[in-house]
Parts: C-alpha cells; structure tokens; sequence
C-alpha cells in the first residue's frame, strides 16, 4: 500500500492561547476502524472525500482536512486510522457540511453511493472536539506526530498549563530550531465524559529518525534546572496516559 505523505506547501495552523480555549483553532478527530479486506477501498473512500473538505476549505467552513495512520496497529486495535477536520472555529463545526458544498461536486445518486461506500469500509469508533491552547514557534508541517495524552485532575489544570507554558514550551521551541521537530501544540479536549485525558501534547516529526534524535538542550533552556527537578514538577501536576505515532497519509489545506 502506497501513502501519499507528500506535504510541500502545508503549513500546520497554529495558533496561541493561555489557560482558555483558541477560538481560531479548533480540531474535530474522527477514529475509524476500517474493516477486514477494505484497507483500499477505505482509502479510495477517503480520497473521494478529500474533494468535498476542498470545497468546505474553499467555503470557508475549515481550513484543513487531514488523512493519518497510526503506527503499530493490530487486530484488537480499536482503531487505525484518524481524520482530522482543522475548522476555522467552533461555531463551524456545528454545520459542517451545508447544502451548497455539494453543488458542482455530486449528484444526490452519487453522494449516496459515496456514503453507502464510506459505512462498508469503516466504522467511525469516536470523535472528539480539540482546542488548541499552546503552541511553539512552528516551522512548517509534518509527515509523523508523536500524541501524548495526558489525564490531569481539574484541580491541577492551571498548574499543569503554567508548567507546559513556561517549562516545555520554550524546550520545544528550540528543538525545533535546532531542526529536532516541526512543531509541539498542547490541545484540550472539549466536551469530555468522565475519566477521559482530556490534554494532548503534539510533537511533529519530518521523519522517523527524527523522532528519536536530538541532543540535551536543557541548558540552553533552563541553566537553573535539571532534568530531575523538571521531570518531577511535571509528573505531580499529570499522568502520561497514552502515547501513539501517526503517520500523514493525505490532506488538503487552505495554502495547497
């Protein structure tokens, strides 16, 4: 199977908030199982797709759509793959697809026939509304995303903000101009059930040896800190919950 991981042109739209959700940068994922024997078809499926999130970009309902795939997956995964809807703000993710954004695209016939298509090949297992509320000084796009999902106790979320603001992201910051990343966000769930981490670190990769270089930059950062001390202050405000790498398969955005 070929994935299409060319991204030149992308830039990941990013941008700055403390403590409160971004207004300007909110994210819908959608988690698919795709069924057994249909990994073409629902790839076929998606990029079909990828002509009508063009015409929502081009409406100015988002401002990208992105294909992943997550790494090391296995049967009693719950799911593989994740789209990604980059829509201009909240309200436009509560009307998505109005009438008009199929015009010049599909016929009724054909847009039933993409749907019946899309149910056979996938199931659509979760989706979640993100905020982004931090983010490093990014460089461009990337084609692999480490995701960090954090559980914090909404007693410790202020304090757990401040540490990612003050502590990491300026870490992140060089990295990236040291040309160990593309990007680092910090995104909050919102809305959430009970239990669910409800923060996501994102560190942005060009390549997988990129994911696994670097060199110790703490210094550079925070001359009066060590690793130990960091390493502690974070670990008392959040718990690693879960940590998955994707791999950009397709997308479109606004600058394509």
């Amino acid at each position: 199977m070929k994935h299409l991981i060319s991204i030149s042109g992308l830039t990941v739209l990013l941008a700055v908030a403390t403590n409160s959700f971004s207004q300007d940068v909110v994210v819908i994922a959608n988690y698919m199982k795709v069924k057994p024997g249909m990994e073409q078809e629902y790839l076929d499926v998606e990029q079909q797709w990828k002509e009508v999130h063009r015409k929502t970009i081009d409406e100015g309902i988002k401002t990208g759509w992105q294909l992943w795939r997550k790494l090391y997956t296995g049967t009693e995964d719950a799911y593989e793959y994740i789209t990604l809807d980059w829509f201009v703000d909240f309200a436009s993710t509560l009307e998505p697809y109005p009438a008009n954004v199929l015009e010049g695209l599909y016929s009724m016939k054909e847009w039933n026939k993409l749907n019946e298509r899309t149910e056979k090949s996938r199931d659509l297992v979760r989706r979640q509304v993100s905020h982004q509320i931090l983010a490093a000084s990014n460089s461009s796009g990337a084609k692999y995303m480490v995701i960090n999902r954090m559980h914090v106790e909404e007693e410790d979320v202020n304090t757990y903000v401040s540490i990612e603001d003050d502590i990491w992201r300026p870490y992140h910051e060089v990295c990236i101009e040291a040309g160990f990343r593309t990007h680092w966000g910090l995104w909050r769930d919102w809305p959430f059930e009970e239990g669910q981490s409800i923060f996501t670190s994102v560190d942005g990769f060009d390549s997988p040896g990129q994911i696994m270089s670097g060199e110790d930059l703490l210094s550079k950062v925070h001359p009066d800190m060590t690793w130990d001390e960091i390493d502690e202050k974070t670990s008392q405000a959040r718990r690693i919950a879960s940590v998955e790498i994707w791999e950009l398969v397709n997308f479109v955005a606004s600058e394509e």
